[in-house]
C-alpha cells in the first residue's frame, strides 16, 4: 500500500491465510480517514478467484501463460509459490474446459456456404466476346443433435463430477495450508520464547559455576559441588543449543509452508 500524502510505503506482510485481508478491513473500519489515504497494490495471481473476490480489486487474475509472460518485463517480479496449490488451480481450469468440450456436441451446428460460378462456351478462343452466365448459390446447413444414447449427457455429467472433485481437493489443500501455517507460526513463537528462557538459564548456570569455582579455589566448596555446577552448566548449554536448533527448524518449516523453499 502506498500512502501518497506522506510518501510512505505501508506493507502488510504475512504467510498465506495469515489474515492480511481482515486486518486491512479492520483498518478501514477503525481508521477510515487513514485507510482512504492508502492505495492498495493489486498483485497478479494465476489461481482462480475465490468466492467474493473481484478481479482488479483483490488480485489481477490471469492464466499461467500471461503470468509467465511478465517475466520478460523489468517492472514485474514473478515468484513461484506453492506449485502444488497452483497445480490444483490449473486442474480446476482444465475441468472447466472439459465441461465445455463435453457440452459442445449437444449444441446445434450451423454451417454456411456460398458459391458463385461463371461458365461459357466459345469458338476460336474468342474469350472477350463470349457470354458468361453466372450461377450464384448460397446455402445453410443446420445439424441438431436429437438422440445419441445420452452419451454426451453422460460425458458432461462426468466432467462436472471431476470439476466438483477438483474443487474439493483444492478447498481441502487450502484448509490444510491454513492449519499448517498456524501450526508453524505457533512453533516459531514457542521456540523463540524457549530460546530466551534457555538463555537465561544458561547465564544463571554460568554464574553459579563461576561462584562455585571461586569457592572451590578458596577451599570453601567441595569437588562434588564443582562437578555438579559443571554438569548443570553443560546441561544448560546443551538445552540452549537444542532450542536454537528447534527455532531454525521451525523457520525452515515456515518457509517451506509458504513456498519460499522447497
Amino acid at each position: 500500500m502506498n500512502a501518497r500524502a506522506s510518501g510512505r510505503l505501508v506493507i502488510l506482510s504475512g504467510p498465506s491465510c495469515a489474515g492480511k485481508s481482515p486486518l486491512d478491513k479492520a483498518l478501514g473500519q477503525f481508521f477510515p480517514e487513514l485507510h482512504r489515504r492508502l492505495k492498495k497494490l493489486v498483485l497478479y495471481n494465476s489461481r482462480s478467484p475465490r468466492p467474493g473476490e473481484v478481479d482488479g480489486i483483490d488480485y489481477h487474475f490471469r492464466n499461467r501463460e500471461q503470468i509467465e509472460a511478465l517475466r520478460s518485463q523489468d517492472r514485474y517480479v514473478v515468484l513461484d509459490v506453492r506449485g502444488d496449490l497452483q497445480a490444483l488451480d490449473l486442474e480446476q481450469q482444465l475441468a472447466d474446459q472439459q465441461i465445455k468440450l463435453a457440452s459442445a456436441p449437444m449444441k446445434p451446428i450451423v454451417s454456411l456456404n456460398a458459391q458463385y460460378l461463371l461458365q461459357t462456351q466459345i469458338n476460336r478462343f474468342n474469350y472477350f466476346n463470349g457470354f458468361y452466365p453466372s450461377t450464384p448459390f448460397v446455402g445453410a446447413q443446420v445439424n441438431v443433435p436429437i438422440f445419441n444414447g445420452n452419451r454426451n449427457k453422460a460425458k458432461v455429467k462426468q466432467a462436472r463430477i471431476e470439476k466438483a472433485q477438483s474443487v474439493i481437493r483444492s478447498t481441502n489443500a487450502y484448509e490444510q495450508l491454513r492449519a499448517e501455517v498456524k501450526q508453524v507460526v505457533a512453533n516459531v513463537k514457542e521456540t523463540t520464547a524457549r530460546i530466551q528462557t534457555r538463555a537465561n538459564v544458561k547465564e544463571t548456570a554460568l554464574l553459579s559455576y563461576d561462584i562455585t569455582q571461586y569457592r572451590y579455589a578458596k577451599g570453601v566448596a567441595s569437588r562434588l559441588e564443582l562437578t555438579d555446577a559443571e554438569l548443570a552448566l553443560t546441561a544448560a548449554q546443551s538445552n540452549y543449543l537444542e532450542a536454537v536448533y528447534d527455532y531454525l527448524a521451525a523457520g525452515i518449516a515456515l518457509n517451506r509452508t509458504i513456498g519460499i523453499v522447497q
